[in-house]
């Protein structure tokens, strides 16, 4: 359930793994703040399913701004591509999505803190 590296994350499933510079309990995502126990540079980890279409609705979500970049029908997922910023997320979401959202498009998106992991990068 939480994996104990970066490896063992992609390994276990595909993961958004993104590194990050991190500050006073920050790091910076497109300009959205995501909260870590981190400083300096840090790997963020979230997978694929765990991030929604919309905007974050509580204080223990993190939410960011992007541009849809590609969208594949996969039966009852829809696999859709996301800039944020110099970033590509990857989401998997209900397929009925695509009706709703056009490549070029800006979405906002947001995921539950508790289901992203932060690493630090190995030297």
């Amino acid at each position: 359930a939480n994996p104990a590296s970066p490896f063992v994350a992609s390994f276990l499933g595909e993961a958004n793994i993104r590194k990050l510079e991190a500050s006073e309990g920050y790091a910076r995502l497109n300009g959205s703040l995501i909260p870590v126990s981190e400083e300096g540079e840090v790997l963020i980890a979230i997978r694929p399913e765990h991030i929604k279409i919309g905007q974050a609705e509580s204080r223990d979500q993190v939410g960011v701004e992007g541009i849809v970049e590609d969208s594949v029908f996969m039966g009852p997922l829809a696999k859709i591509v996301v800039r944020v910023g110099n970033q590509k997320l990857k989401i998997y979401s209900e397929s009925r999505i695509i009706q709703r959202i056009k490549v070029g498009e800006t979405v906002h998106l947001h995921w539950n803190t508790a289901e992203m992991k932060v690493y630090k990068p190995e030297k």
